[in-house]
């Protein structure tokens, strides 16, 4: 992740990585690079390429496990960890609806399995 204040100042540093890559045999994937411009102003234009190859900008993405939008927008985050631990629990239903654990046992797969993605980087 980068993060630059202007647009020519990350063009200038999006240009020297791939220099410095290419010398080394590396290339910058474009498909997997992505842009955005985290701002007040809506629909900013920003056009940042590769070897005259545009970089996709998108209005949000997932860095290390949340989610980051254009406008900061923190409910984002709350809204992916709760589908995730849907998901989880959904996954894990028939071992929790099966009526000869322990009901302590299922107790305890929920809140080692659910509740740990549900509150993973809550404190953040």
């Amino acid at each position: 992740m980068l993060m630059i204040q202007f647009q020519e100042a990350l063009q200038r540093l999006i240009d020297r990585i791939n220099t410095e890559g290419e010398r080394v045999v590396l290339k910058i994937n474009i498909d997997k690079t992505k842009v955005m411009v985290v701002s007040r102003t809506r629909n900013m234009q920003l056009n940042i390429s590769v070897n005259n190859k545009n970089i996709q900008k998108v209005l949000k993405f997932r860095y290390l496990g949340s989610w980051i939008t254009e406008d900061l927008d923190p409910d984002i985050k709350i809204r992916s960890r709760i589908e995730q631990a849907r998901t989880a629990f959904t996954n894990m239903r028939t071992l929790l609806s099966n009526s000869s654990l322990n009901l302590m046992l299922r107790y305890r797969f929920v809140k080692c399995y659910i509740y740990s993605i549900l509150l993973y980087g809550v404190e953040t």
